[in-house]
């Protein structure tokens, strides 16, 4: 029984990707370190939400305006005091 053309094919990819290697290891290597760079570039932009109903809530609906209006209505002054037992 011979191989399916998905195995064929598949089979093909990777002996051209290893014979690349191979034949070429320190492009690959640098190749490798350059796209690692560029991707991880996007962590400069990263900002932390740390508000649940900013992360959890849809933005626009309608229980953000009420819970910016109870927030602007009765402003929270509770303290939380722990003291070890």
């Amino acid at each position: 029984m011979g191989l399916g053309a998905i195995e064929r094919c598949l089979e093909n990819f990777f002996e051209k990707v290893g014979r690349g290697v191979g034949t070429h290891p320190i492009k690959t290597l640098v190749g490798s370190v350059v796209f690692t760079i560029a991707c991880g570039g996007g962590f400069a932009f990263l900002s932390s939400e740390t508000r649940p109903e900013k992360q959890w809530v849809p933005a626009g609906s309608l229980a953000l305006e009420h819970n910016d209006y109870v927030s602007a209505t009765w402003p929270g002054n509770a303290r939380f005091n722990f003291f070890p037992a």
